[in-house]
């Protein structure tokens, strides 16, 4: 509730303001899959994901509204609210970003409020389907992390070089994401603190990002866990150790990012690779990345995306009593490492048809080969993701992106 002070408050700005803008984007989209073992999801803060024989329209589709407010020529307020499908359906939820934004020349600005996290290079625009050419974002890369938003400030830095431009960044504040069910609490990020760096030229452009927070809160889904573990300390003495290690809460965790492009003609080269980790159990050196080709010839833009998530699959190596409770535990154990664990690659070729400067239709075939133990990116139907096998999974995509 208390982060909401901050959203009435740049709210009640543009009453005093003498430029205000409205604007909105949307994407419609149509999505089917192949496999009746693993459900496609955009990422892990859903539950349901899209199985064989279903055809979704809301794992995709979303609605977006924003209004920009120029009080002066140094202060200004923007607010945007997407309404897409959400575990957390609510005023909360749907607000993306709602800051006061302060620039006392051309070279410096600092934004207050809730602002677009910046881990990704699509952060301030991943949801606006009409800006990026693909059906979707990469999920090996964006749908590991669920959280779009963050509650603080950051300070940027402008300039020109000869016919450089750099742009660095600094941020602070903290976050919230769903994650796993429905019915926990979301796992609570705070002391989150960026710094991002860009370099671009007209023809190219390279960006460094490393972000650090501390975990504030585990959801129930981990907690009963690690009060399972726990409860086997009379013939485990070392579960409580274990259990810490598990403990997702007063962590930290790490996101490193390194994005680059290169446009020459009617080709575009891009690269996003970044590398996930933690000083808990559950989270241990997760890398993934996408690289792009795109070709433009006239209003079609034809593309080859390619997209993996890396991580160890866990095994569980401690020595403890062949006893039906402990063999529970275990799977327990294995279990909630699995689902933050990927271990997959995927292809895509599609095709863009800008209709209009602001109306575009997707196409998009994806396989993904998705390796046992290594699924904590999709749902299952299965009781327990780790005892899932490998799958290769097709999905078709046809999107309609708009912006208005």
């Amino acid at each position: 509730m208390k982060r909401l002070v901050i959203y009435y408050f740049c709210l009640s700005l543009p009453v005093l303001a003498a430029d205000v803008q409205f604007s909105g984007f949307g994407s419609l989209t149509a999505m089917a899959s192949d496999s009746q073992v693993l459900g496609f999801r955009n990422d892990v803060s859903l539950n349901d994901g899209i199985y064989e024989n279903q055809w979704s329209f809301s794992s995709n589709s979303n609605l977006g509204f924003q209004v920009d407010v120029g009080i002066n020529y140094q202060w200004d307020v923007a607010a945007q609210w997407v309404l897409m499908e959400l575990d957390d359906e609510d005023f909360n939820g749907f607000t993306r970003m709602a800051f006061l934004r302060y620039m006392p020349n051309q070279s410096w600005a600092i934004r207050a409020g809730r602002i677009p996290v910046d881990l990704f290079e699509l952060s301030e625009y991943r949801d606006v389907g009409i800006a990026f050419p693909w059906v979707k974002v990469p999920t090996e890369v964006y749908g590991f992390i669920p959280f779009r938003n963050l509650d603080g400030v950051d300070l940027t830095y402008l300039s020109d070089i000869d016919d450089w431009h750099l742009e660095a960044s600094l941020s602070y504040g903290s976050t919230e994401a769903e994650v796993t069910s429905s019915t926990d609490r979301p796992i609570k990020f705070h002391q989150l603190t960026g710094i991002s760096m860009t370099l671009s030229a007209q023809s190219w452009s390279a960006t460094v990002r490393h972000t650090e927070a501390q975990v504030a809160r585990n959801n129930e889904s981990t907690l009963f866990v690690l009060d399972s573990i726990n409860a086997l300390t009379p013939i485990w003495p070392d579960a409580p150790s274990f259990a810490n290690q598990m403990n997702f809460s007063h962590h930290d965790a790490r996101y490193t990012s390194v994005f680059a492009s290169y446009d020459w003609g009617a080709f575009r080269v891009s690269a996003e690779i970044a590398e996930v980790d933690s000083s808990s159990l559950l989270i241990d050196e997760l890398y993934n990345g996408y690289f792009n080709l795109s070709y433009k010839k006239g209003d079609h833009t034809f593309y080859w995306l390619w997209s993996f998530a890396k991580s160890d699959e866990y095994i569980f190596s401690e020595t403890l009593p062949d006893l039906p409770q402990v063999e529970q535990v275990i799977l327990l154990i294995e279990e909630v490492n699995t689902f933050y664990r990927a271990n997959q690659i995927s292809q895509s070729i599609g095709w863009r048809w800008d209709i209009k400067d602001n109306l575009a239709m997707k196409l998009q075939l994806q396989t993904t080969n998705v390796n046992a133990k290594g699924n904590g990116l999709w749902s299952t139907k299965n009781d327990f993701r780790v005892l899932t096998p490998s799958e290769s999974v097709n999905i078709a995509m046809l999107n309609l992106s708009f912006n208005f």
